[in-house]
């Protein structure tokens, strides 16, 4: 879950990018995501993660949650 993720790393999570296909086509053309693929659910993110860095955007609004299934499960149990 976030929470064990949150206690693992010891800090604040202030976002969680999801996994997207459009960020190996972005890699492969050396151009970032929010530039090569704006629309994306990844460059969506990352921006917003960026506006709470930057003091745009209150962390509170953020909707924040790490799917279960995803890969960092598997990673932290190790």
């Amino acid at each position: 879950t976030l929470a064990d993720v949150k206690e693992f790393l010891d800090m604040e999570i202030i976002g969680v990018v999801p996994e997207d296909p459009k960020v190996r086509l972005a890699l492969a053309q050396k151009q970032p995501i929010v530039h090569a693929y704006p629309r994306s659910p990844s460059a969506k993110k990352f921006r917003e993660i960026a506006e709470v860095v930057a003091g745009l955007k209150e962390r509170e609004r953020m909707k924040t949650r790490i799917p279960e299934h995803s890969p960092i499960f598997s990673w932290l149990k190790r």
